[in-house]
C-alpha cells in the first residue's frame, strides 16, 4: 500500500474515532445534567446558612422564704399631777392647777414582698423557637405581729385637804366653874384644777404580697 492511501486511511480512523467521542459525549450529557455539587454543601453554593433547628425555652422559678415580724409602736401623753397643798392648822387648802396635754399619735406598719417573680420571655429576640415552660414554684411562711397604742389622759389636778380647825379660847371663871369659847370649824378643802387632755389616735397595718408570679411571653 502505497503513502497516500495510508494517510486517507489514518484520516479516516481519525473522523471514525473523533465521531463516537462525540455520540459518547452528546450521550453523557444528560446523565451529568441530572448531578449538581451544591447539592452536597449545606446552604448551597450560594452560601446561605441553613435554616436553625427549633429551640426550647424552659425557666424554672424556686422560692421559699420564712418572715417574722413583730412591730409595736407606742405613744403617751399626759399622766401628770398638779394637786392643791394640804391646807395648814387652820387654813385652806390649796387649788388644783390646771394641765394641758398633747395629742398622742402612734402609728405601726409591717410590710413584706416575699417570693416575686417577674419572668419575660422575647419570642421575636430567638429565631426558630419552638416549645416555652415556665415553672414556678413558692413556698413562704409569713408571721406579723403588729402593735399600735396611744394613750393620753391620766391627769390628777385635785384641790388640796382643808386644815383642821383650831382649838377651843377659855375665859376666866370668876368663881363660877370654868368654861370656853366654842373651838374652831374646819378649813375648806381647795378647788380642783382644770385638765384639758389632747386626744389619741393608733393606727396598726400589715401589707403582705406573698408568692407573686407575672410571666410575660411576646
Amino acid at each position: 500500500m502505497d503513502t497516500t492511501k495510508l494517510n486517507v486511511f489514518a484520516i479516516a480512523l481519525i473522523v471514525v474515532f473523533a465521531l463516537a467521542v462525540g455520540m459518547f459525549a452528546v450521550t453523557a450529557t444528560p446523565a451529568q445534567a441530572g448531578f449538581n455539587p451544591c447539592d452536597f454543601i449545606p446552604g448551597g453554593c450560594g452560601g446561605d446558612d441553613p435554616e436553625p433547628e427549633p429551640s426550647n425555652v424552659t425557666v424554672r422559678n424556686n422560692n421559699s422564704a420564712h418572715v417574722e415580724n413583730e412591730v409595736e409602736a407606742e405613744a403617751e401623753t399626759g399622766d401628770n399631777d398638779a394637786d392643791g397643798g394640804r391646807g395648814g392648822s387652820n387654813g385652806d387648802g390649796g387649788n388644783g392647777g390646771n394641765i394641758t396635754s398633747g395629742g398622742a399619735y402612734a402609728d405601726a406598719l409591717a410590710s413584706n414582698t416575699v417570693n416575686d417573680n417577674d419572668t419575660v420571655i422575647d419570642r421575636c429576640a430567638c429565631e426558630g423557637t419552638g416549645d416555652i415552660t415556665v415553672r414556678n414554684r413558692n413556698r413562704a411562711y409569713v408571721l406579723n405581729e403588729v402593735e399600735a397604742e396611744a394613750e393620753t389622759g391620766d391627769n390628777d389636778a385635785d384641790g388640796g385637804d382643808g386644815g383642821s380647825g383650831g382649838g377651843g379660847l377659855q375665859f376666866p371663871t370668876f368663881g363660877f366653874g370654868g368654861g370656853h369659847w366654842g373651838g374652831g370649824s374646819s378649813n375648806d378643802g381647795g378647788n380642783g384644777g382644770n385638765i384639758t387632755s389632747g386626744g389619741a389616735t393608733a393606727y396598726a397595718t400589715a401589707i403582705n404580697v406573698v408568692n407573686r408570679n407575672v410571666t410575660r411571653i411576646r
